[in-house]
């Protein structure tokens, strides 16, 4: 009898020994399920990094080939960068080296150059200076990101488009070099970096984006808004008050912003008179009404050369006011207003 009781219990102790040791083979087979699913979501997670990855970087190529066939080509002596496909260790994605490919990722931000390549871009972890690869000068060379030449205005904007129609702002190369003003510089409607690295430049908080900033140059109190262009400017005024204009607008004439019947002050009364503006303005403009000197013109003062000037009493100007004999006539401090 007591061996039996004792069988029973080594028996019932067994199978509780057997269920515990079920239940924690269970609880280690669920655990490995769930370890196993989270496996499989990251990987999933990374094919699909990686697949949005290639999509991007087959995308850049085929628009780096379009870019390669247009007339507004990098310089040959700024594609100097080094193939890097060899590398088994690689970080990039193959034809990443490519300028228009990684070039665009740099200016959108993709990704933290610094992270890896270190603050200055002279290395940091991945001991790979981008100085190793482009020319000297490229951190101070405008052209080398944003254009064709060493001005730096956008053939290329900064999502590497060259298509004027498709561009966030079209006029870049009209604002350096029109026949009614100066060559105008970014300062006048950025704020003009030194270098690569300068603050509010590429790492700043607006990735992707160019700032309009009018502050440091002629219209200080310009404002600019994507969808209706610019306001409150001297550039696109008439000389007394300030005007707007659009990207869309057509390339602008004397008479685009200050036609003759609109002029203020004394100057209808000279022209009633038969005077042109070369009798005023002689360093600015010519016998025929067009701009003779372009930097003498929207540059934010008003250029007098009087064309005759009178031996006897040649004209003094003061405070707005024209004493002296002019056309025949004497003034005394002749206000013009």
């Amino acid at each position: 009898m007591v061996r039996s009781i004792i069988l029973l219990w080594v028996l019932l102790f067994a199978c509780d020994d057997q269920s515990n040791d079920s239940l924690v083979l269970m609880d280690q087979m669920k655990n490995q399920s769930v370890i196993d699913q989270y496996q499989i979501i990251v990987a999933d997670q990374k094919l699909a990094q990686l697949d949005m990855q290639r999509s991007r970087t087959d995308q850049t190529l085929q628009d780096q080939q379009i870019h390669m066939q247009s007339d507004q080509m990098i310089p040959q002596d700024q594609q100097l960068i080094a193939d890097m496909s060899s590398h088994q260790d690689r970080f990039h994605p193959i034809g990443y080296d490519a300028p228009l490919v990684h070039g665009l990722a740099f200016k959108q931000f993709d990704q933290d150059c610094r992270l890896c390549h270190g603050d200055q871009l002279n290395g940091g972890t991945s001991n790979v200076s981008c100085d190793r690869c482009h020319q000297q000068g490229w951190r101070t060379n405008c052209g080398y990101c944003h254009g064709h030449d060493a001005q730096g205005a956008p053939p290329r904007d900064l999502k590497n488009e060259t298509d004027l129609a498709r561009q966030t702002f079209k006029p870049h190369a009209q604002h350096l070099n029109h026949p009614l003003h100066g060559n105008w510089g970014c300062e006048q409607c950025h704020m003009k970096p030194t270098e690569v690295l300068s603050p509010a430049h590429v790492f700043d908080d607006t990735y992707g984006k160019a700032e309009v900033d009018f502050t440091q140059g002629l219209s200080v109190a310009g404002t600019y808004q994507a969808e209706t262009g610019c306001a409150n400017l001297y550039c696109h005024g008439n000389g007394r008050q300030v005007g707007s204009a659009h990207h869309d607008d057509p390339s602008p004439s004397c008479d685009t912003c200050h036609p003759k019947a609109s002029l203020g002050g004394e100057h209808q009364r000279h022209f009633r008179e038969g005077f042109s503006c070369v009798d005023c303005h002689q360093a600015t403009a010519n016998e025929q009404d067009l701009i003779a000197t372009p930097e003498m013109h929207v540059n934010g003062q008003i250029d007098l050369q009087f064309k005759e000037v009178n031996p006897l009493s040649p004209i003094a100007l003061s405070f707005g006011t024209c004493s002296g004999i002019c056309h025949g006539k004497i003034h005394f401090f002749k206000g013009w207003d």
